[in-house]
């Protein structure tokens, strides 16, 4: 069984140094609140770059997202009609929080030929997913969802109480444009998982985002696991929610990386988790 990595032990690629230098906590404490935000994502996404071992492209990623206005004002357009919808102008990428930012430089940086995300919602971290591919050139996002629609409440039994807005189908904010990279799939990941079994060849990225319970947890990662590719990343948000992903770790002997949701306060308590096989 291969040693566990460390991100000490995985090294730093040549030219990331400055990038990786950990924040000045006095002067991060000092800066408006979006600011402190924006200055942990670019902290991490540094981290991110070292554990992929491709710091310059992942941060170059970053600097291409920053500057693509056209997805957001493509999402803008699509959240423009939903009255129940509370943001309806986003200042910039940063709104939308390191998690898609992160997600969107992992696919760009690995390239892989097929990614799977569980749990879809209103489509946000689908349409950052999809843009990656896209500019790609390459790939296809099968996404899983159990519709959360407003008269019958979550569908997830998680403590979760997101639903979609009325009328609205899940995915319902990913651009038109988007769609020709897109398999969205209904029902719990459990049926769809199943149902491709033998049909995924390349799967080079993995997302949970699905119900965030024990069972659920550990079942997606263990079928992502056993079909990611040499080098493939499996990505488990809300990895808080309980120990599922931690225990998954040890259990595939591999360093697991956890990532914040930067916001308004300089310490924020882990949110996100990632492994690499």
């Amino acid at each position: 069984m291969a040693k566990p990595r460390s991100e000490a032990a995985i090294g730093k690629p040549a030219g990331l140094a400055e990038a990786a230098t950990p924040l000045d906590w006095g002067t991060a404490l000092s800066l408006p609140l979006l600011q402190r935000g924006v200055t942990q994502t670019i902290f991490h996404i540094g981290r991110l770059g070292e554990a992929l071992r491709c710091g310059e492209l992942t941060l170059g990623f970053l600097n291409e997202i920053i500057d693509d206005r056209d997805l957001i004002r493509q999402i803008e357009l699509q959240v423009a009609p939903v009255s129940t919808w509370g943001t309806k102008k986003f200042d910039s990428v940063f709104d939308f929080r390191l998690y898609r930012i992160a997600l969107y430089a992992i696919i760009r940086a690995i390239q892989p030929k097929v990614a799977i995300e569980t749990g879809v919602l209103h489509g946000l971290t689908s349409a950052f997913l999809l843009r990656a591919l896209e500019l790609n050139g390459h790939g296809k996002l099968i996404s899983i969802d159990l519709p959360s629609y407003p008269a019958e409440g979550p569908s997830n039994k998680d403590g979760y109480n997101a639903v979609l807005p009325a009328g609205k189908e899940p995915g319902w904010t990913v651009p038109p444009s988007l769609h020709g990279h897109w398999d969205l799939r209904l029902g719990t990941s459990r049926d769809v998982l199943a149902d491709l079994d033998g049909k995924v060849d390349g799967l080079g990225f993995f997302c949970h985002d699905s119900e965030h319970t024990f069972p659920t947890m550990w079942f997606e990662m263990n079928w992502a696991w056993e079909r990611l590719v040499p080098g493939g990343v499996l990505i488990c948000d809300n990895a808080e929610a309980n120990t599922s992903f931690v225990e998954f770790a040890r259990r595939v002997d591999r360093f697991p990386m956890l990532f914040p949701a930067p916001d308004s306060r300089v310490n924020e308590p882990p949110r996100f988790g990632l492994l690499q096989k």
